[in-house]
């Protein structure tokens, strides 16, 4: 994913961030704030942007502009090596 764009954009980083509450993980571009599901290991569909109400797609919880940059742990749990990120 470290080679991935955003598809809003074009331009930004796409940042994995994890849910305060319940811990899902998404990446947000770090340009623009758009949000994306993660789907095979790549870039799933937008499922909205840090400057809005849309909320955490697993627990209808925090909204994304609250959500925390990743822990390695919860990013390998989802089958990514620190080689696929950094």
């Amino acid at each position: 994913m470290k080679a991935d764009r955003c598809d809003y954009c074009d331009v930004g980083e796409l940042i994995f961030s994890q849910c305060p509450s319940c811990g899902g993980v998404i990446v947000i571009c770090g340009e623009c704030g758009t949000a994306y599901d993660i789907q095979d290991r790549r870039r799933g569909k937008e499922v909205g942007d840090i400057t809005g109400g849309t909320l955490c797609r697993v627990c209808g919880g925090p909204p994304h502009h609250k959500f925390l940059v990743a822990t390695a742990e919860a990013i390998g749990r989802l089958g990514f090596s620190q080689e696929d990120y950094r």
